[in-house]
C-alpha cells in the first residue's frame, strides 16, 4: 500500500493500470523519485528499472522485452 504525507507519496509507491495490474513500484523521499523504481507491462513483465536520487535517473537503468534484457546503461 502506498502511503501519503501532505498529499505526496513517501516511501513505495504503487500505480496500478486500469485493470488493477501493478504498472509501476517507485520509492519516494521528500515528494521525489530516490532509490529504485520498476515499470512492468500489462501482463506483469518487468519492462524497465532505473535508479533514482532528488527525481533525477541516477545511474545506470535497465529496460526489458518480455522479461529479456534488450539495453542497459545510463
Amino acid at each position: 500500500m502506498s502511503r501519503y504525507i501532505d498529499g505526496l507519496c513517501e516511501g513505495n509507491c504503487y500505480t496500478f493500470d486500469n485493470k488493477d495490474n501493478l504498472y509501476k513500484v517507485e520509492y519516494y523521499k521528500d515528494g521525489k523519485k530516490n532509490g529504485s523504481g520498476k515499470e512492468y507491462d500489462n501482463v506483469g513483465n518487468l519492462e524497465y528499472e532505473g535508479e533514482f536520487k532528488d527525481g533525477q535517473k541516477n545511474g545506470f537503468d535497465k529496460e526489458y522485452d518480455k522479461d529479456k534484457l534488450v539495453y542497459e546503461g545510463e
